[in-house]
């Protein structure tokens, strides 16, 4: 279910949310903490 003002061309496929994740948790990483984070696919 999305959220009124979600737009559902901007709704990652679970590969897409797993490599964001794997990212995340890589070195490339390890200067976020305790952040908040608002993941959404890229327009092109």
């Amino acid at each position: 279910m999305l959220a009124p003002e979600e737009d559902a061309s901007t709704i990652m496929q679970p590969e897409e949310v797993a490599e964001t994740i794997a990212t995340l948790l890589s070195d490339k990483g390890d200067n976020l903490d305790g952040q908040n984070i608002i993941i959404r696919k890229q327009i092109r």
